[in-house]
């Protein structure tokens, strides 16, 4: 974890905390992760080139053989306030993407 630590504060100046890293797919998936790849089986993917991409990862990627599994770092969940998964969303897809229905969940308008 120190080595982690240290490619991130050289290549990115990170310097917030790190946590440990856990499983997201297989036989020692986290129970976060089992629950939140329970609420929503498949990412949003947005245009014909980015599915093609998540193609490809899907493909070459050892972890992600079972439906349901992530298949790349960087997938992301959206949460509302009681806990339910709201959305689940490729890698392709920006966080910026996500900010109106961000912004719908906090009643920001």
């Amino acid at each position: 974890m120190k080595f982690i630590n240290f490619v991130l504060l050289i290549k990115y100046n990170s310097i917030f905390d790190q946590f440990r890293k856990i499983d997201f797919n297989g036989e020692n998936v986290s129970s976060l992760y089992q629950y939140l790849k329970g609420q929503i089986q498949n990412d949003e993917i947005n245009g014909p080139k980015n599915k093609l991409t998540m193609k490809g990862v899907e493909v070459l990627s050892i972890t992600c053989k079972n439906p349901g599994n992530i298949k790349w770092n960087f997938t992301k969940f959206l949460i509302d306030k009681e806990g339910k998964v709201i959305g689940r969303y490729s890698p392709t897809i920006k966080p910026e993407e996500m900010e109106l229905k961000i912004k719908e969940l906090l009643n920001i308008n």
